[in-house]
């Protein structure tokens, strides 16, 4: 219930109005992007580093508070509390392992 998220070191967080990395990730693939458009909500943009490798995505609102929370170091049990809906849980168990999967977390305290 105390357990606190550290995020990795190298992580930065925007906000982000428009699907710009939809549009950026397409273009890395050589594939047509998306049309430019607003993202609904407050969304976010996370940046860090997997060991050398620049990593980036977007952040649904939900999921950007989420990540604030981390970064303003409340424990995953607050985090948790803050979700809404029957698959809360779920969501939140989701996040936390993509975040370890990808570096955005870099250890429990």
């Amino acid at each position: 219930a105390t357990a606190r998220l550290i995020p990795n070191p190298a992580l930065r967080l925007r906000p982000l109005q428009t699907n710009a990395v939809a549009i950026w990730q397409a273009l890395a693939r050589d594939e047509t992007p998306p049309p430019a458009q607003p993202l609904g909500g407050e969304a976010g943009l996370a940046v860090w580093r997997e060991g050398l490798e620049p990593m980036f995505r977007t952040l649904d609102a939900a999921e950007y508070a989420a990540v604030r929370a981390m970064t303003a170091g409340l424990s995953f049990a607050d985090i948790c509390a803050t979700l809404d809906g029957d698959d809360a849980a779920a969501t939140a168990a989701g996040w936390l392992g993509e975040w370890l999967r990808s570096a955005l977390v870099s250890g429990v305290a």
